[in-house]
Formats: C-alpha cells, structure tokens, sequence
C-alpha cells in the first residue's frame, strides 16, 4: 500500500468518519500489508474506553490470525493500551499529515 497525500476533501471525510464512529463505540480493522498482518484501525469511543471494549475486540482480532507478527501505528494517547497487549515500538514518534503515532509491532508465539 502507498501512502498518498491526503486532500482537504479527504480529511473533511476522515473527521466525519471518525466522529461517526466515536458514537458507534468501535471500528477493528486488520489487513494485510507488505508479509505482516497490519491493524489499521482500531477506535474505542471515548465514554467506552477502560471498560474492557478494546481488550476483548484486540484479543479477538489477535486470536483470528496465524501470522507471527501484527505491527500497527499507534496514536501517541493509545502506546500504553499497546504496550499492555504486548507491543513494543519499533520507531520514533512520527507525525504525517498532522497526526502523530508511533510505530508498534507485537511478536506472536507459534
């Protein structure tokens, strides 16, 4: 996957995808990238955040892959809900088009 520069329009379509899933409480997404399994989203709404919400979906979405190794890029605010999962960074904190995260990866045993 290439990253491409991202529009005006386009962030006018993030935000209101975000804030629309910030009402749903949880939006998983777990593709494929390069050889590894790779989470591109994982939201939990902010009033269901430290009730369990992403522990059970991570877990779930863990548990569904047989790759040996998951990586992600964590916003700054989430590396300790990563961390207690097991992941470690792999990078500096990084910033594209505005949004800061730093990249993760979590080894899985066979």
């Amino acid at each position: 996957m290439e990253a491409q520069i991202v529009s005006k329009n386009d962030l006018s379509s993030i935000h209101a995808l975000v804030k629309e899933v910030a009402t749903l409480d949880v939006l998983p997404l777990l593709n494929t990238q390069g050889q590894n399994e790779f989470l591109t989203h994982l939201f939990v709404s902010k009033q269901s955040q430290g009730t369990g919400v992403g522990h059970f979906i991570l877990s779930h979405l863990l548990s569904s892959t047989d790759v040996a190794e998951v990586s992600l890029r964590s916003s700054v605010n989430a590396m300790s809900f990563y961390e207690k999962h097991g992941f470690v960074a792999t990078g500096p904190e990084s910033e594209f088009n505005g949004i800061r995260f730093v990249p993760m990866t979590l080894q899985i045993a066979p």
